[in-house]
C-alpha cells in the first residue's frame, strides 16, 4: 500500500475548498470488465457501502472537517446548509477509499449546518446518511462587532390573551457584549401592549441580554387587540459605534374560538382492536416490572417510575378491580417520592416531574408525603421556580417540561396547594408550541409523542377551565401529525424530518402515549376519522409495542386508560339508549384542615359533575369528577372549614347524552372544631 495523499478541488462558483485524503487503491478488472476494488466480495454487490463513524471536527469560523469510515473503498461527497435540506455539495471525488475526509471552506461564523455524507463503491451502489449532529462554526472574535437578533415563539395569538415571544441576540463577529432592547412603539401596531419579562417578575418597558446566548420574553398582551394582522418593532442596540437593529415581530390575532357544540354520533363505537392483547400485556409487563426490577432498576430512567409508574399502577388497580397492585403504586413511591422528589424538596430536572400518582396517592389515603410531593414539584422544579426565564420555554424544544409543568400546576391546585402565579402563562406557551408545529410552523421539527405530552396537560386543564382554545389546537395538531403516520408499520414517524437527535425511524412504542388524543377529539367534535384514526393507533401500538422494559411499559400505560375508558363510554347507541345512569355515594372523606374528596358511583359508564346550589343544569356545572374505570368518580375539594357541614349536588351524562334530571345530594362534614353550618351550606372557598 502506498502511503495516503492529498486532492484539492475548488466548487465553481465559491470559495469552497474540497480536500480528500485518498489511500491508493489496488484495482482489478473482473470478470465482464467490471472495475472493482481488490478483495470486494461478489455479494456486496447487492448492497450499499455501511457508512460508520461521520464526525465534524476542526470546526472554525470559515470552515470545518467532515470525516466518515465505510466498509469497503468508495467514494467521497458531502452536502450541507443551513437547513436539512442541504442547499450546498461538494464534486464526488471519484477515488476509492475507505475512511473519508472533506473539508468545507467559505462557511459563516456563527451559523448552524446540516450535513449529509453519501458513498459510492465501484459497483455504483450508494449509500447516503444524514448525521445526526449539526456542527455550528466559531465566532470570528478578531473581526469588528456583530450582531443578529433572535426571534423564538407562535405567530398566532388569540385575543384577550397573551403571546409570549423570546428576543435574544446572537454574537457574529468580535467580542461579547451586552444588548439592549426596546420596542418602537410607533411602528408597532395600535391597541398592543407589550413588556419584557426576565424571569416571572414584572413587566418592564426594556431588557438588556447577554449577546452570546440571552434572551428576554416579549409579552404581547392581546386584550385590546383588534383581530387581525399585527407587529411588534424591537429595537436591539449595541452600544457606541454599532448600529441599532430593527426587527419586526409579525403575529395575526384571531377572535376567542367558539366552544364547539354537543356532537352528534350515531350508533355505537364498535369493538376496540387490541383490547384484550391491551389487557393481558397490562397484567403480565406490569407483575415483570413490579419485582425485583423496580428496586435494582433504582432511579435509572429505563426503569418503571419514568413517566409516572405510580400512577400507572394506580390505574391498573382500578381496571382490574384488584387492590393488590396498589402495592406496586407504593413501591415506586418508596423510590421517587420518598427517595427523590422528597429528598430533593422539589428541587429536580423538568423532564423527571411526574405528580400525577401522588396526587391519585393523597386522595386516596390522605398521606401527606404524596400531597408535599405534589407541592415541592410545582414550586421548586425546573421552571416552576420565580427565578427561571419565562424565555426556556416558549422554544418547542421545551414542550415537554412545560406540559409536564402545567400538570403539577393543577395538581397542586386538586391537592389544596397555592395557585401558580405563572400557570396561565404557561398554558399560552404550550398552545404557541402547537402553533409552532402546526400552524406558523416555525419549529424546525415535530415529534408526535412530545405533542402528545402537550395535548395531555391542555386537555386537563380544558376539562377544569373549559377554555375554548384547547379543543381546535388539539384538532389542528392531531391532524398535523397524521401526516407522519406510516401505515405498513402502524405506528408514527419519530420525527417529521431527519434531526439530530432522531429520524423518521416508526416508534409503535409511543402509540399508546399518543392514542388517547384521537378518542378526545372524537368525544369533543363526533367526527368519525378521529375513532378511525384512534383504533388504528391503538392496534398498532399493542400489537408491536416493546414493553420488557420499565420505561416503555410506563409510557404505554401512562395515559392509554383514557382511551379506553373513552370508548367504552361513548359505546352506547342514542337511538335506543333513553336511561339515564343512576348517582349512587361512595366513601367520600375530608381531612380538617386540609382538601377532601368527594367520591360518587354511577350505574353506566359516565361523566359527572357536581354544584354547590341545587337545580343547577348539568351544562351549566363547572366543578368536574375525574372518572375512574368509567363508574368510580372522585372529586377533590379545598377551602373546606373544620366542624362544618356541606352538601354537593352531583349529576351525570352517560355516553349516549342521557342526563340525570334530579341532583343526587351528597353531604360531607368536616371533622373539627367550629361553628357548624346547616346542610346545605357550602362556603365560599370551596373549589
Amino acid at each position: 500500500m502506498q502511503p495516503s495523499r492529498s486532492l484539492v478541488l475548488p466548487r465553481a462558483g465559491s470559495r469552497t475548498m474540497i480536500l480528500l485524503s485518498a489511500a491508493v487503491v489496488t484495482l482489478a478488472l473482473a470478470a465482464g470488465g467490471a472495475l472493482k476494488a481488490a478483495g470486494q466480495d461478489a455479494a456486496d454487490d447487492k448492497k450499499p457501502p455501511a457508512i460508520s463513524a461521520p464526525a465534524a471536527s476542526e470546526v472554525t469560523f470559515r470552515g470545518a472537517t467532515i470525516t466518515w469510515k465505510t466498509d469497503r473503498p468508495s467514494t467521497s461527497r458531502v452536502r450541507w446548509g443551513t437547513t436539512p435540506a442541504y442547499e450546498n455539495a461538494s464534486p464526488e471525488s471519484p477515488a476509492l477509499v475507505t475512511e473519508h475526509k472533506v473539508v468545507l471552506s467559505g462557511l459563516r461564523p456563527a451559523t448552524t449546518y446540516h450535513y449529509r455524507i453519501t458513498s459510492r463503491d465501484a459497483a455504483g451502489k450508494e449509500a447516503s446518511q444524514a448525521v445526526d449532529a449539526p456542527f455550528t462554526t466559531t465566532v470570528d472574535t478578531s473581526a469588528p462587532f456583530e450582531f443578529a437578533v433572535t426571534v423564538t415563539g407562535p405567530r398566532n395569538g388569540t385575543r384577550g390573551r397573551t403571546l409570549y415571544v423570546a428576543v435574544g441576540s446572537k454574537l457574529i463577529a468580535g467580542t461579547p457584549r451586552n444588548i439592549d432592547l426596546s420596542v418602537d412603539e410607533g411602528a408597532s401596531s395600535p391597541g398592543v401592549s407589550f413588556s419584557f419579562l426576565q424571569g416571572y417578575g414584572a413587566g418592564q418597558k426594556t431588557a438588556t441580554v447577554w449577546n452570546t446566548d440571552g434572551s428576554a420574553t416579549l409579552a404581547v398582551d392581546l386584550k385590546r387587540a383588534p383581530v387581525g394582522p399585527g407587529r411588534v418593532r424591537v429595537v436591539a442596540g449595541g452600544g457606541e459605534g454599532v448600529a441599532a437593529k430593527r426587527i419586526d415581530v409579525p403575529f395575526t390575532v384571531r377572535p376567542v374560538p367558539v366552544p364547539p357544540k354537543k356532537p352528534v354520533r350515531r350508533g355505537p363505537v364498535g369493538p376496540i382492536p387490541g383490547l384484550a392483547q391491551w389487557e393481558a400485556n397490562m397484567t403480565a409487563k406490569g407483575k415483570m416490572h413490579c419485582g425485583t426490577r423496580l428496586e435494582s432498576g433504582g432511579l435509572w430512567e429505563g426503569n418503571v417510575w419514568y413517566y409516572d409508574g405510580a400512577r400507572v399502577y394506580q390505574q391498573i388497580a382500578d381496571y382490574t378491580g384488584d387492590a393488590s397492585w396498589l402495592g406496586c403504586a407504593d413501591r415506586v413511591h418508596t423510590l421517587y417520592r420518598d427517595g427523590y422528589v422528597l429528598a430533593n424538596k422539589g428541587g429536580i430536572p423538568g423532564w423527571r416531574i411526574f405528580t400525577h400518582g401522588m396526587r391519585e396517592h393523597y386522595m386516596r389515603t390522605a398521606d401527606p408525603r404524596s400531597r408535599e410531593g405534589v407541592l415541592v414539584l410545582a414550586k421548586n422544579a425546573a421552571g416552576a421556580n420565580p427565578a427561571t426565564p419565562l424565555a426556556w420555554s416558549i422554544s418547542p424544544d421545551a414542550s415537554r417540561e412545560t406540559a409536564y409543568r402545567i400538570l403539577s400546576f393543577l395538581d397542586s391546585d386538586e391537592v389544596g396547594g397555592e395557585p401558580h402565579p405563572h400557570a396561565a402563562a404557561m398554558v399560552d406557551i404550550a398552545l404557541g408550541h402547537i402553533d409552532q408545529w402546526f400552524v406558523s410552523k416555525s419549529a424546525d421539527y415535530v415529534r408526535p409523542f412530545m405533542f402528545a405530552l402537550t395535548a395531555e396537560a391542555l386537555i386537563e386543564y380544558e376539562r377544569k377551565t373549559g377554555d375554548p382554545r384547547v379543543v381546535p389546537a388539539i384538532r389542528a395538531g392531531a391532524d398535523g401529525i397524521w401526516d407522519w403516520w406510516l401505515a405498513e408499520q402502524e405506528a408514527f414517524a419519530y420525527t417529521n424530518v431527519q434531526h439530530f437527535s432522531g429520524g423518521r425511524e416508526p416508534a409503535p412504542d409511543l402509540n399508546l402515549l399518543i392514542v388517547p388524543v384521537y378518542s378526545y377529539l372524537y368525544e369533543r367534535t363526533g367526527d368519525p376519522k378521529y375513532l378511525a384514526r384512534g383504533k388504528r393507533v391503538f392496534s398498532g401500538g399493542v400489537k408491536r409495542a416493546w414493553l420488557d422494559q420499565g420505561k416503555p411499559f410506563s409510557q404505554n400505560y401512562r395515559w392509554s386508560f383514557d382511551f379506553v375508558r373513552t370508548l367504552k363510554m361513548l359505546d352506547r347507541d342514542p337511538a335506543r339508549d333513553k336511561a339515564a345512569p343512576v348517582v349512587s355515594a361512595a366513601a367520600s372523606a375530608a381531612q380538617a384542615p386540609q382538601p377532601g374528596t368527594l367520591a360518587v358511583t354511577t350505574s353506566e359508564m359516565a361523566e359527572c359533575r357536581y354544584a354547590l346550589t341545587p337545580g343547577v343544569p348539568y351544562a351549566a356545572m363547572t366543578r368536574r369528577f375525574r372518572t375512574y374505570t368509567g363508574r368510580l368518580h372522585r372529586a377533590p375539594l379545598t377551602g373546606l372549614s373544620p366542624g362544618r357541614a356541606y352538601t354537593f349536588y352531583v349529576k351525570a351524562v352517560d355516553g349516549a347524552g342521557n342526563v340525570t334530571k334530579k341532583d343526587h345530594a351528597l353531604k360531607l362534614v368536616v371533622p373539627g372544631a367550629g361553628a357548624g353550618a346547616a346542610p346545605g351550606a357550602a362556603s365560599a372557598g370551596v373549589r
